[in-house]
């Protein structure tokens, strides 16, 4: 099985450059079969920040693999 997550953009607060929303693929393929759904996370500001100019894909990506919404997303697509 493979899980790959691709960002299509960001929205961010002009203010600060706080990310507060990823617009993204994910596409799991298994078995020769393969699905892919668009969706979005929220974030708000937690302890450690990371500047717009420094965030990479990397970065983004590892935030939305830890919530609970990209399990299930999976889950939907397995299903």
């Amino acid at each position: 099985m493979t899980i790959t997550w691709k960002i299509n953009s960001l929205d961010k607060q002009e203010s600060d450059g706080l990310v507060v929303t990823a617009h993204w693929n994910c596409t799991v393929e298994k078995d020769g079969v393969t699905a892919t759904v668009n969706g979005a996370t929220g974030f708000a500001k937690g302890d450690s920040f990371k500047p717009y100019e420094q965030l990479t894909e990397a970065d983004v990506i590892g935030w939305i693999e830890g919530s609970a919404q990209a399990e299930q997303t999976v889950e939907m697509l397995l299903s």
